[in-house]
C-alpha cells in the first residue's frame, strides 16, 4: 500500500506546471513502461494538448541508459524532450546524459504533424533498426544529440539512420557548439524528404566521432535532400558549418525529380566535406563529397564557402538530367575544393574536383578579388571537368586552380586544370577580375573538346606536360598546326592562332606585330600576352594579359596587327596571343615571341616582318620568310632555351623585298630553340625572335 500511495504522489509532482509549458513530465527510471519510463511521458503529452516538456531526474552517476523493448508511441502533441534537465549534464562537453537503446523497437519515435515546434535536445540514439527519430511535424528543433555512436562518443553502435525530416523549417543542430549533433556509425545520418521545406541543418558532425577528429562511416551518404526546397546546409555564422566526412558513398546526396522553381534551391554553406573538424586533414567520403541531381543549388558564398577535400570520388558531381527535371543553375563559390582549410597544402578529390555531367547553365567561381572564385587544387585528375551532351553554357570565371589566388603556391591537379567536353562554355573574362588563374598543374592548362568555348582573359602558366589550352585533335604533338583557311574541323573547330612576327620596344611600351590567317572576311578577337618563360612545346601560355585587339580578315583571309601595350619590363618576357571568332572558338596559344634584348627606341618602317618557321616541328629542316622594307645586314643566330648560341643560320647584305632561308636540323638535339634575326639598314634598326621546335 505504501508503494501505491508513493507512487500516485510521485505522479501527481510529475505534474507540476511550467511557465513556458502546460506540463512536465519527469521521466525518473530507465524502464520500458510504467509511471515515471519515458513511454509514460509520451503518452502523457498525447493525453492533452501542449506545449509540454519531458525532463529527466534519474538517480544514480553518469550516463543513464533507457532499452526500449517495443516501438515507442509516437507523439500528438508538441513537446520538448530535454535530456539536459538529467543530473551532471555539462552542455559545454557535449557528452548526453540519457542514452535510448533501440534494440527492441522496429519503429522510429515518430513526432506527427499535430505536434509542430516540439524538440529533441541532448541524448544519445542508437541500435535501432530504422530512423531513431522522425520528425513529421514543422518547425522542430533537434540538438546536442548523438546517433548511431555509444554513451562516450568514439565508437559506432548499429543504427539504420539517425532522423527522418519530413516537416517544414526544421532546424538540426544550431548556431552554437553546444547545439551540436553528432549522426555517426549508421546508414543514413540525416534525410530530409518531401514535404519538407525551408530546414536548417548546421553546426553537427556527420561521420566521425564527438570530437569531430576521427571518422566513424555512415555506410551509405551523411545526409540527403530529395525533392525539399529552400533547405540549407550549413550556414555564415562562424558555428554553422557541419562537418559532413567518412560515408560509404557520397557525404552530401541532393536530388530532385520534378523542376525546382528558380530561387528555391538547396544552400549549402561553410561545411567541411571530406575531412575533420579542423579542415586541414582528410576522412574521406569513399565517393564524392556532393553528389549533386538539382537545379538552382548554391555552394558556397563570399565569407561562408565549403571545405571539400579528401573525398574518393570528386569534391562536387553535378549530375543530370533526371526525370523529368535536370541539373542546371547551380552556382559554386568561395569553396576550397582539394585544398586545406587554409588553402596552404593539398588534401585532394581522388577524381575531379568539381564535375558538371551532363549538366547545363552551370556558374563556376566568382572574382578573384572579392574572395568569391573558389580555389582547386591537388585532385587526382582535373580540376574542373565539364563533359556531356547536355554540359551547355557554363560559366567558369574567377577561380585559382592549381595555385594560389596571389600564383605563389603549387597547389596543382595531377591533370589539367580545366576540361571542357560540352559547348558554348565561357572561361574567364577580360573584366573586372573575372580571369581564371591556371597554373601548376600536371598535363597543361586547358583541354578543350568540344565546340565554341569562349577562352579569354585568363592567366595560364607554369602547367607542366601540356598547352596552355590544346585543342585536342589527336597525334603525338599537342600542337594543333594552323591550315589554309581554318577550313578543319575539331574541337572549337581547330581556330587557327595567330603569329607573332616582331615584337619590339617603343619606350615603355611593347609592341607586337604580326599577322593572322583565317576564314575569309570574317571577324576575330585577338588577345595578348606576356610570360615569363615559354612552354615547353614552343607555343606559349598566358599568364598576364595584356589587352586585346579586333581584326578582320581580308577576301584571302589574312589581316595583319600592330599593337602596343604598357610593359615596363619586357627583357626576357616572351609574348603569345590567340584568336576568338565570333561564334566564341578560341584558339591554342601563338607560339611564343621572344625579345632577347632591347632595341632601338621607336617604331621600325613599315614592311618589315619576320614569319613564323615552316614546319615546326621540324624534324630535317625549316624555312624563314623574312621581308625587309630597304636594302639591310642580315643576321640570323638561333638559341636553346638557355639563351646558347647553337647555329649561325645567316649572315648577309639583303635587298629590300621578301627572302627564304632553310636551316637543316638534322645534327640538332630536341628541343625549342629561339631564332633571332637583325636587319640594319639606313632606317632603325629591326630585331625579331621567333621560336622553333626541333624533333626526333
Amino acid at each position: 500500500m505504501k508503494r501505491v500511495l508513493w507512487a500516485l504522489a510521485a505522479a501527481l509532482s510529475l505534474a507540476a506546471p511550467s511557465a513556458l509549458f502546460a506540463t512536465t513530465f519527469t521521466v525518473i527510471n530507465t524502464n520500458d513502461s510504467g509511471i515515471g519510463s519515458l513511454r509514460w511521458a509520451i503518452d502523457q503529452v498525447n493525453l492533452t494538448a501542449g506545449p509540454h516538456r519531458i525532463a529527466f531526474n534519474i538517480p544514480g552517476p553518469g550516463v543513464q541508459t533507457i532499452h526500449l523493448l517495443t516501438a515507442p508511441n509516437s507523439i500528438a502533441n508538441t513537446v520538448a524532450i530535454d535530456g539536459s534537465t538529467q543530473p551532471g549534464y555539462e552542455p559545454n562537453q557535449g557528452q548526453p546524459k540519457i542514452e535510448v537503446d533501440g534494440t527492441g523497437s522496429n519503429n522510429s519515435l515518430l513526432i506527427q504533424s499535430s505536434a509542430p515546434n516540439s524538440s529533441v535536445k541532448a541524448m544519445t540514439w542508437n541500435r535501432f533498426p530504422d530512423a531513431a527519430l522522425n520528425f513529421r511535424a514543422d518547425a522542430c528543433t533537434l540538438s546536442a544529440c548523438w546517433f548511431g555512436i555509444n554513451n562516450t562518443g568514439n565508437a559506432a553502435l548499429a543504427t539504420g539512420y539517425g532522423a527522418y525530416v519530413f516537416g517544414k523549417n526544421c532546424l538540426i543542430g544550431g548556431h552554437s557548439t553546444q547545439a551540436r549533433n553528432v549522426f555517426s556509425g549508421m546508414g543514413i545520418g540525416i534525410m530530409i524528404n518531401s514535404p519538407a521545406s525551408g530546414d536548417t541543418v548546421c553546426g553537427n558532425f556527420f561521420g566521425t566521432d564527438a570530437t569531430g577528429k576521427v571518422g566513424i562511416p555512415n555506410s551509405v551518404f551523411c545526409l540527403t535532400v530529395s525533392d525539399a526546397p529552400n533547405v540549407v546546409i550549413g550556414g555564415k555564422g562562424p558555428f554553422d558549418g557541419n562537418v559532413i566526412s567518412a560515408s560509404s558513398q557520397a557525404g552530401l546526396y541532393c536530388s530532385s525529380s520534378t523542376p525546382v522553381p528558380n530561387g528555391q534551391g538547396i544552400s549549402i554553406y561553410g561545411n567541411y566535406i571530406g575531412t575533420d573538424a579542423t579542415g586541414q586533414n582528410a576522412i574521406p567520403n569513399k565517393q564524392d563529397g556532393i553528389l549533386l541531381w538539382t537545379a538552382y543549388a548554391t555552394i558556397g558564398d563570399i565569407g561562408a564557402g565549403n571545405v571539400i577535400s579528401g573525398n574518393q570520388g570528386s569534391g562536387i558531381h553535378v549530375a543530370g538530367p533526371t526525370g523529368s527535371g535536370s541539373s542546371h543553375d547551380n552556382i559554386i563559390s568561395s569553396n576550397k575544393i582539394g585544398v586545406s582549410a587554409d588553402g596552404t597544402k593539398k588534401l585532394g578529390n581522388s577524381i575531379y574536383g568539381v564535375f558538371l555531367d551532363d549538366s547545363n547553365n552551370n556558374f563556376i567561381g566568382g572574382n578573384t578579388a572579392d574572395g568569391t572564385g573558389n580555389l582547386i587544387g591537388g585532385n587526382g585528375n582535373e580540376g574542373i571537368v565539364i563533359d556531356g551532351v547536355d554540359a551547355t553554357n557554363n560559366i567558369i570565371e574567377g577561380n585559382a586552380i592549381g595555385t594560389t589566388f596571389n600564383g605563389a603556391l603549387d597547389l596543382g591537379n595531377n591533370q589539367q586544370g580545366i576540361a571542357v567536353n560540352g559547348d558554348y562554355t565561357i572561361i574567364g573574362e577580360t573584366v573586372g577580375n573575372a580571369g581564371n588563374i591556371i597554373a601548376f598543374n600536371q598535363n597543361g592548362g586547358i583541354n578543350v573538346f568540344s565546340l565554341q568555348n569562349n577562352i579569354r582573359g585568363n592567366a595560364i602558366f607554369n602547367n607542366r606536360f601540356g598547352l596552355g589550352i590544346d585543342l585536342s585533335s589527336g597525334g603525338g604533338n599537342p600542337v594543333t598546326p594552323n591550315d589554309s583557311l581554318d577550313v578543319d574541323s575539331g574541337p572549337n573547330y581547330l581556330q587557327n592562332f595567330p603569329v607573332i612576327t616582331a615584337v619590339s620596344r617603343v619606350g615603355t611600351q611593347v609592341r607586337l606585330q604580326g599577322r593572322y590567317s583565317s576564314e575569309p572576311s570574317s571577324n576575330f578577337i585577338l588577345d595578348f600576352f606576356s610570360n615569363r618563360q615559354c612552354n615547353s612545346w614552343g607555343n606559349g601560355e598566358g599568364e598576364s594579359w595584356l589587352g586585346s585587339t579586333n581584326v578582320t580578315t581580308n577576301t584571302a583571309g589574312l589581316a595583319l596587327f600592330d599593337v602596343s601595350f604598357v610593359l615596363t619590363n619586357i627583357v626576357g618576357y616572351v609574348f603569345t596571343c590567340t584568336a576568338t571568332d565570333f561564334l566564341g572558338d578560341t584558339s591554342e596559344f601563338s607560339p611564343c615571341a621572344p625579345l632577347a634584348t632591347q632595341t632601338a627606341a621607336g617604331p621600325g618602317p613599315p614592311g618589315f616582318a619576320f614569319e613564323a618557321p615552316l614546319p615546326s616541328p621540324a624534324r630535317r629542316s625549316t624555312s624563314f620568310t623574312f621581308t625587309l622594307a630597304e636594302p639591310s645586314r642580315v643576321s640570323l643566330r638561333a638559341y636553346d632555351v638557355s639563351g646558347r648560341a647553337v647555329a649561325d643560320v645567316l649572315e648577309g647584305d639583303f635587298e629590300a623585298g621578301p627572302h627564304t632561308v632553310a636551316w637543316n636540323v638534322e645534327g640538332v638535339p630536341a628541343g625549342v630553340y629561339f631564332c633571332r634575326l637583325v636587319a640594319g639598314g639606313k632606317g632603325a634598326r629591326e630585331i625579331a625572335t621567333r621560336s622553333v621546335i626541333v624533333i626526333r
